[in-house]
């Protein structure tokens, strides 16, 4: 009788469910390394050295990320990022649930700004947003068509992939032809108990 009670006691029990993730942000450099060989075109048997590293001025060691978030009250914060910052690694910071966030892209090379944008999304709830910065010929990881590869942002196909945007680098300052600095956005969250996310 007593272990009926109990069950009983259990079923009416109330179990306490965790409040959400409060939203973050963080800054990456996925290819963020020494220069390595990409077949580009693709299908061409031709290579280009992409080169991503956070450490060469002819890659991305004169990137500066500026992030600002604007909640949907109007309170304003804004986080600046460099190469030894994003190298270092970034801790994801909290960011409003609501509003909107900027990124501002500058990238220099011997003292000279070689390519500069903006990219603009707005804020969700319980989203871990990355932003990652990359100088290649294509985005890698994200599922962008290459007859897309002109247009100056897109939405994503790839999962986690919110947004792409495409900055033009200073024909002087170029490696190869075709070399992009792409602001990826990642809006990743969290499946809920028995959904299968894609």
């Amino acid at each position: 009788m007593l272990a009926l009670l109990s069950l009983a006691a259990c079923r009416d029990a109330v179990v306490p469910v965790p409040p959400p993730p409060p939203p973050t942000l963080t800054v990456t450099a996925r290819l963020g390394r020494a220069p390595f060989e990409w077949e580009w075109p693709f299908g061409s048997d031709n290579t280009v050295l992409v080169n991503s590293s956070l450490d060469d001025e002819a890659g991305l060691a004169g990137i500066e990320v500026e992030i600002t978030d604007v909640a949907a009250d109007g309170f304003v914060r804004t986080h600046r990022f460099d190469a030894s910052k994003i190298k270092e690694g970034v801790t994801p910071y909290d960011v409003p649930e609501s509003g909107t966030a900027y990124a501002l892209l500058r990238l220099t090379q011997h003292d000279s700004v070689v390519a500069m944008g903006v990219a603009e999304w707005p804020l969700r709830p319980e989203i871990r947003w990355e932003v990652e910065v990359q100088r290649s010929p294509y985005p890698a990881t994200t599922g962008i068509s290459p007859a897309d590869l002109g247009k100056a942002q897109h939405d994503c196909s790839w999962r986690w992939c919110d947004h792409i945007w495409r900055f033009d680098i200073s024909e002087d300052a170029l490696n190869y032809p075709d070399e992009t600095l792409w602001l990826v956005l990642w809006g990743f969250w969290d499946c809920p108990p028995g959904v299968i996310c894609f």
